[in-house]
């Protein structure tokens, strides 16, 4: 995957709704309720996580500080008060991510490449 941290940020729309397409991926172990803290854990140590985008969407910690949602990972997974635009969903050895299709290419590409990764471990 293409790292664009250090490439023109894309733009990135604020929130995407309906999250009607997903990808599926064979786990070696049931995951269950962990299935969602696992997969960003696996994202974060990723290549293309931390892509610059450009969002007017923020959330906000128990400090009130503003949380500006300007990389891939925080669109994608969230961050406190912004939900982010992916669910992972864990059903036996089968974890899905369900996203919009009318998410960026980069962030689809980015959805496969956990895939990819998670596959091999």
């Amino acid at each position: 995957m293409e790292d664009n941290s250090q490439n023109q940020a894309v733009n990135f729309p604020d929130r995407l709704l309906p999250l009607d397409e997903s990808i599926e991926i064979n786990s070696s172990q049931k995951l269950g309720s962990t299935a969602d803290v696992y997969v960003q854990e696996i994202a974060r140590k990723m290549e293309g996580y931390d892509s610059n985008i450009n969002c007017t969407a923020t959330g906000v910690d128990n400090n009130k500080t503003i949380i500006t949602i300007n990389t891939l990972g925080r669109w994608l997974f969230g961050v406190p008060g912004y939900q982010g635009n992916s669910r992972i969903v864990s059903e036996g050895n089968i974890v899905k991510i369900y996203y919009s299709k009318e998410s960026p290419q980069l962030a689809v590409n980015f959805l496969g490449a956990i895939k990819s990764q998670m596959e091999i471990k």
